[in-house]
């Protein structure tokens, strides 16, 4: 999580433009305490990984290791919270690999 001005927000809704922009509660994942709103980037098209209904294995690589980097138990809840294209849990997937 980063904070920005809106002249960056521009920038980041135009080179994100697949993805849409919608506010969320933000928290510390350690504490918990509340840290206000941010904006989280989603892709309703599933454009990322629709072609193949399997992950983009290097897109998916960065993404596991930002949230390992964060902490262990934050990328472990990241492993079961996160899902493919097609409905299955990080975690499932990664078992069969």
């Amino acid at each position: 999580m980063f904070k920005i001005n809106k002249k960056e927000l521009i920038k980041i809704k135009k080179r994100e433009d697949e993805y849409s922009l919608e506010e969320v509660e933000v928290y510390d994942f350690k504490t918990e305490k509340r840290l206000g709103n941010g904006l989280v980037a989603i892709d309703y098209l599933v454009n990322l990984d629709n072609t193949r209904k399997k992950p983009n294995k290097h897109y998916l690589e960065l993404c596991r290791k930002s949230a390992y980097k964060i902490g262990k138990e934050f990328g472990k809840v990241w492993d079961e919270t996160t899902y493919t294209s097609n409905g299955k849990k990080i975690s499932d997937w990664l078992k069969r690999r």
